[in-house]
């Protein structure tokens, strides 16, 4: 298995935004920023470092390619600022700048409004998200000597010959309460308990789901464990 970069981090903001930022990080999930901010909002809570550098280069990118001719200022109370010699009767030609970098803008924020749009973005994410955590519910974690999860690949591959179902089956199992699988490593899969989204996951897209969260999910097993005592 290909070595994982680590995903501990020391977070300042609420643990409430831990998830958001890991998938906004992560996985590029625009619309989990924009939780983030609401989030926060809510709770009248200040913006972490990661919403605000990444609200605060774009932003930076939004003013600078809008007025190229942009310079920073130092102060003798060593406060930053932002200089031009912007001429109204420039405006138009600022203006046609402003459209180009706004959308530069939405893109650096995930945000952009393409063809992989931030809703297909979070709902692909979101699946992910729910595949890999049935592939950990169903192996079998240990917390000792190091934590780490055993029988992965066995619950794959049954859980892709589970998933190869059509949507016409599934709902008609979710609506008698009925298994999708009954021997996912020798336990039951309600059809209820998949998204229909995770249908039809192929074995290799579930292996690259289980790589890019493997390390998230020891972390969230070992702290769980270490909060039981």
């Amino acid at each position: 298995m290909q070595k994982q970069k680590s995903t501990v981090i020391d977070y300042e903001a609420p643990i409430a935004l831990a998830e958001h930022e890991y998938f906004y990080t992560e996985y590029k999930d625009g619309l989990s920023l924009v939780e983030a901010i609401a989030v926060c909002h809510l709770n009248d809570w200040q913006y972490p470092a990661w919403i605000r550098n990444a609200l605060g280069a774009a932003m930076t990118k939004l003013y600078e390619s809008t007025f190229p001719d942009t310079e920073t200022k130092d102060h003798k109370s060593e406060i930053k600022t932002l200089q031009n010699d912007f001429n109204y009767e420039d405006k138009e030609y600022a203006f046609d700048r402003y459209k180009k970098a706004q959308k530069s803008f939405l893109k650096n924020l995930r945000l952009s409004l393409d063809r992989d749009n931030l809703i297909e973005a979070h709902k692909r994410t979101k699946r992910d998200q729910e595949l890999a955590d049935l592939i950990a519910g169903y192996a079998q974690y240990s917390h000792t000597p190091k934590p780490s999860f055993s029988g992965v690949y066995a619950v794959i591959d049954a859980l892709t010959e589970a998933l190869n179902t059509d949507y016409e089956t599934w709902e008609m199992l979710c609506t008698t309460n009925e298994n999708l699988s009954k021997n996912i490593l020798g336990r039951e899969l309600k059809a209820k308990d998949i998204f229909p989204e995770c249908l039809n996951t192929s074995r290799d897209i579930l292996i690259n789901i289980w790589k890019r969260h493997e390390n998230r999910l020891l972390e969230e097993y070992a702290q769980a464990r270490e909060l039981e005592g």
